[in-house]
């Protein structure tokens, strides 16, 4: 007869805390005993112990072990399973799901920004990528597609590359070992092994043989040009479904990974270069930006709509006589409970803040995200901040969909955005998806097809001669008049011309419009 006092639980019975809290609370007791034993979890915590309290403690170290070797890669699994106390017995489990954390990591990104890609295409709902490890130790992912698209989901398998799925609850399908098939599964690319990001510490398997008919086609998620709008998109404009150009929606100029090292060719023209110089910016850029995800320690939970974090980047700055920093940095979190405004949090933690506490370690960085430049403003001497490097740079953005107008400046929104000091240690990543008027420099003077005369200081900032109202703006061609104040070189003026020569001011905006999703500045 079972009593109540007696030690464990009974077998089938349920777990006394909610499936949500058992992560953390297991890592609570993790981090106070790194030894802790599979039995003391499962008392201490009243869950079964197999297999919650076993799944849940492998699941904690292998995470961690791979986080170590990330911040230390020549360190074997076993090593960093030694250096962090875990005791010799669960080393094994533990290191087997490390090689996985590792693995999945190395995917993710290259997951990550084709599912982005195919969201701001219309063409698939906006998800945060979650990678699976089959049976057999073989990844994969799923991409739920919009309503109305031909298929209901797209699934990446390492083995086979990108395929559509029939269904959408259960999208990757049970694992059989061989390709699927089926008269609605229809294979995009084959071979696609994404870029390693993460060191794992054993050699990558080389992909299970193609299809005959895939590997007879380009490799590669292909995609195709959607429209402003994707209704008419679907997965039949994937590239139907390869061998296309990757491209990315009308107006958007920047890049997709097409697979492991490829990169979808620019739509002319981008100028100066794809890649942002870090004191190259100007307002009505629109970039795409980016932060490697690194290692670091949450100091304290979600609380008032901020999580906050150890901030891996940044050093104290001692020398400072008006601020002083703790080495903290707390980020905003998007919890539901007030509108956001201009400034919303472009730094995101991996694992998502619901699921951390204080002690745990998580990832922060920045993935892939579109943003228009509002404002840009040097600083000299540098600005005092509490931390070092001192920034001599602030970089003004608004997240793609928010427009300067929606938050003036004179409310208490301010409407500039959200602030980047490029330059100040975090390893950004800037690349110019689109520059309004490339070939024009600040100050420029031109006359237009009209015979207008116009003086340029901004896309959205062109001042006539004649003193009559702008309307619709400077009409194309352009003639460059002056530069920096003095007559325009031959060279300087054919570029102008030659640049627009075709188009308008107005389908600049509206390419603009299209990219960002929002209305220009004022």
């Amino acid at each position: 007869m079972y009593k109540a006092s007696r030690p464990g639980r009974r077998t089938g019975s349920g777990d006394m805390i909610p499936r949500d809290e058992i992560l953390p609370r297991i890592a609570e007791l993790l981090d106070d005993n790194p030894a802790i034993a599979l039995t003391e979890v499962a008392d201490t915590l009243g869950i079964a112990k197999f297999p919650t309290a076993q799944a849940g403690l492998a699941q904690l170290r292998g995470r961690r072990i791979a986080d170590l070797i990330e911040a230390t890669p020549e360190l074997t699994p076993v090593d960093a399973a030694e250096r962090l106390g875990y005791p010799t017995v669960p080393h094994r489990g533990a290191a087997m799901i490390a090689e996985a954390e590792l693995r999945i990591g190395s995917a993710r990104p290259y997951l990550q920004q084709v599912a982005d890609a195919l969201a701001e295409a219309d063409v698939a709902e906006p998800v945060q990528v979650e990678v699976r490890q089959l049976g057999d130790e073989h990844l994969a992912a799923a991409v739920p597609l919009t309503v109305g698209q031909s298929s209901p989901a797209l699934v990446w398998d390492e083995r086979y590359g990108w395929r559509t799925a029939t269904s959408r609850r259960h999208p990757i399908g049970k694992d059989t070992g061989t390709a699927p098939e089926g008269e609605s599964i229809r294979y995009l690319g084959s071979s696609i092994r994404p870029s390693c990001s993460r060191r794992s510490p054993t050699a990558a398997r080389a992909p299970s043989a193609p299809r005959p008919e895939a590997a007879e086609k380009s490799t590669g998620l292909q995609i195709a040009r959607c429209g402003a709008h994707g209704a008419g998109a679907g997965v039949e404009r994937v590239d139907g479904l390869l061998g296309a150009q990757p491209v990315l929606p009308v107006g958007v100029e920047g890049e997709l990974l097409a697979g492991p090292g490829r990169r979808s060719s620019p739509r002319e023209p981008v100028y100066p270069g794809q890649m942002m110089d870090t004191g190259d910016f100007r307002a009505g850029d629109v970039l795409s930006v980016a932060c490697p995800f690194t290692p670091t320690r949450v100091e304290r939970g979600v609380r008032w709509d901020y999580i906050a974090v150890r901030w891996p980047w940044w050093d104290i700055d001692t020398g400072s006589d008006f601020m002083r920093w703790n080495g903290i940095v707390a980020l905003g979190v998007d919890t539901g409970r007030q509108a956001p405004g201009p400034e919303v949090e472009l730094f995101q933690t991996d694992p998502p803040p619901e699921q951390l506490e204080a002690g745990d370690i998580c990832r922060v960085g920045v993935p892939p995200t579109v943003v228009h430049v509002t404002a840009v403003d040097h600083h000299d001497p540098p600005l005092e901040t509490g931390w070092l490097p001192r920034p001599h740079l602030t970089v003004s953005v608004l997240r793609r969909g928010v427009s300067y107008r929606e938050f003036p400046d004179d409310s208490h929104l301010n409407g500039t955005g959200y602030g980047l000091h490029p330059g100040d240690g975090i390893p950004f990543t800037f690349e110019l998806l689109m520059r309004p008027y490339a070939s024009l420099e600040l100050g420029d003077e031109v006359a237009d097809a009209a015979d207008r005369a116009w003086r340029f200081d901004g896309p959205w900032d062109w001042t006539p001669f004649d003193q009559e109202p702008a309307g619709a703006g400077p009409e194309w061609p352009l003639t460059l008049l002056t530069r920096a104040g003095t007559p325009c070189t031959t060279e300087d003026a054919q570029v102008v011309a030659a640049r627009t020569a075709s188009g308008s001011h107005n389908k600049t905006v509206q390419d603009w419009m299209t990219l960002t999703n929002a209305s220009p500045t004022p």
